[in-house]
């Protein structure tokens, strides 16, 4: 990618692309080391939401490419595909990730003895 100024508007467009297809960002306040069940219920149900808007953008996207030119078929396939695909991939996981928090801190509560 090509190093912007500070205050060039393509700096912010690059810094939104990274962001959206970085593996490892969490969100702000995501703390994926949390004790609590409420929190961790917060976090799937997020992603959740989050994968709600951005996977039919992508469905939308894949099933509009279907009798397109090959030309532009090339074009969407290099560029806006693999970027939603990358986010899509993104939000999949993090959303794995509390599901299983989620249960494990279930399961550590309901294993902790009763006063």
């Amino acid at each position: 990618m090509t190093t912007r100024a500070a205050g060039d508007p393509g700096a912010g467009i690059e810094t939104a692309i990274r962001r959206a297809v970085d593996p490892s960002r969490l969100l702000t306040g995501e703390d994926p080391a949390t004790q609590q069940p409420d929190e961790a219920r917060r976090w799937l149900e997020l992603y959740a939401e989050l994968l709600t808007v951005v996977a039919p953008i992508l469905e939308s996207l894949r099933s509009t490419m279907v009798g397109m030119s090959a030309q532009a078929v090339e074009e969407l396939n290099d560029t806006e595909l693999v970027l939603l695909e990358r986010q899509v991939s993104r939000l999949r996981a993090r959303l794995q990730y509390w599901g299983h928090r989620s249960q494990e801190l279930a399961e550590t509560i309901s294993r902790r003895p009763s006063a």
